[in-house]
């Protein structure tokens, strides 16, 4: 398993169940006990909530968080409601994303052909009308903008974790214009159009925002260019937002996971059957990392006491790949 392979959350379609993991979430009690009834508990919400990473984050979340799990699998995240009491919000943020991203494109040609037919040429009205009608529900044309429902299914917000990610294998040579859309939409430009929309309750709350990153966002590998420039680009817009909200009291870190046991991790490296049952041949130790690792680094994460903030945390395999050699330990 070379560097090139590490990944972040799963996609929102993969399963694999928070309750197979070789190691269970668990034994420390949770900062945070929260009052019994469920409105008095500070509010989750984790995207690509159905993937290897996403379901074990819901999972310790789930013990003293209202959780609202965002996926695209409707039978994983009915398990979810029914086994952790997360509540479940079926979305494809990433085609939420691309709708505003077109809807904002036609408001800005409809205004230039507008004001080419009135002799108009003021640019900054442009501007303007994209700025007004960008992210509103008018210039999506009746298309269901899943970011915006988002941000007002609850009345607080103390906790973003996004999970969500796609990861597949190209070379600059070789990768199709639509792949670099896919993996920008839902690695990059998702996750930013989403605290933003957050960013209002986040603020009230002083929240924190964590967004599951990955090895390849600091260290690209020959053949990985489009994931890894997703995750470079991810770094830029976790890093920017860090500085714009530092006055406001909102805390930004990044998880970086190196090669982790996830079903996105077996289909990065075209293992289908793996991909299914991607616990069913266990690996050593010291190569491939246990997804409830990440976890346990998000709660870190998020119970940081109130004079600080966790900014990166990087997960990495017991053995990085260069240094393994044949007589390695087995736990």
């Amino acid at each position: 398993m070379t560097s090139s392979a590490e990944t972040t959350g799963s996609p929102e379609t993969a399963d694999s169940s928070a309750h197979n993991s070789r190691s269970q979430i668990g034994g420390r009690a949770p900062r945070r006990t929260g009052a019994p009834g469920a409105g008095d508990r500070p509010v989750a919400i984790v995207t690509g909530a159905t993937g290897g990473m996403g379901q074990l984050i819901v999972a310790d979340l789930a013990r003293d968080h209202r959780v609202i799990a965002v996926g695209r699998d409707q039978g994983i995240l009915r398990r979810l409601a029914d086994e952790l009491g997360a509540e479940p919000f079926t979305a494809d943020l990433a085609a939420a994303f691309d709708a505003r991203a077109a809807a904002e494109m036609r408001d800005v040609a409809d205004g230039a052909t507008a004001r080419e037919a009135t002799g108009a040429s003021d640019r900054s009205e442009d501007a303007a009308s994209a700025e007004a009608t960008g992210s509103g529900s008018e210039s999506m044309r009746g298309e269901r903008d899943a970011i915006a429902e988002l941000a007002t299914v609850v009345d607080r917000v103390d906790v973003v974790v996004h999970a969500a990610a796609i990861a597949r294998r190209n070379s600059v040579a070789d990768a199709p214009a639509a792949e670099w859309q896919r993996h920008f939409s839902l690695n990059v430009g998702a996750p930013a159009a989403l605290t933003a929309a957050l960013l209002p309750k986040l603020r009230t709350s002083h929240g924190v925002a964590v967004f599951i990153n990955s090895g390849a966002g600091s260290n690209p590998q020959p053949g990985n260019a489009v994931y890894a420039m997703s995750k470079h680009a991810l770094f830029g817009v976790v890093d920017s937002l860090r500085k714009e909200e530092a006055n406001t009291g909102v805390r930004v870190a990044t998880v970086s996971p190196g090669p982790t046991d996830t079903p996105m991790l077996h289909l990065m490296n075209h293992d289908a059957e793996a991909a299914q049952t991607p616990l069913a041949a266990a690996k050593p130790a010291y190569e491939i990392i246990d997804p409830v690792e990440i976890a346990r680094a998000v709660r870190f994460v998020v119970d940081a006491g109130p004079t600080t903030q966790i900014t990166n945390v990087d997960v990495r395999p017991r053995i990085e790949l260069a240094d393994r050699r044949s007589d390695a330990f087995d736990a």
